[in-house]
């Protein structure tokens, strides 16, 4: 279940969790958002913090979380359970190293991005996201 997560991306970028809960219904279907709650409770079982879903529907890709690791090597444990995660029947691949302090894992058309705090910042994705949604 998705549960609240009071922190400053979210602060920042006026996401509400309710907001997230609707978009995240609103854009799957029903076996498909069975899939993302049970992927979305696997990230908050790992403790990642500031977890945030966007919606993008387009040829490429379906949605993207967007998560913070506390160091490196929370990213590289969080990575190798990825790798044996399914997401409808598919295993998450796998792309980055936990040392540059962002990973990406996909399946299915959707994104996992870990990063620690520090890179979250730096490259701003919530930002591009938030303004990709239009959402104000």
């Amino acid at each position: 279940m998705i549960t609240e997560n009071s922190s400053s991306i979210h602060e920042k970028y006026g996401l509400e969790t309710q907001a997230m809960i609707e978009r995240l219904q609103a854009s799957c279907s029903g076996n498909e958002y069975t899939q993302l709650e049970r992927l979305l409770s696997f990230l908050e079982a790992e403790k990642l913090s500031d977890i945030v879903y966007y919606h993008a529907p387009a040829n490429w890709i379906s949605g993207a979380f967007i998560c913070t690791a506390t160091s490196p090597r929370h990213i590289d444990a969080v990575a190798d359970k990825l790798r044996r995660f399914h997401f409808n029947e598919q295993k998450m691949i796998i792309d980055g190293e936990a040392k540059s302090q962002w990973v990406i894992a996909s399946a299915c058309g959707y994104i996992v991005h870990l990063f620690t705090q520090e890179m979250r910042e730096y490259y701003m994705l919530d930002a591009f996201w938030h303004k990709k949604e239009g959402l104000r």
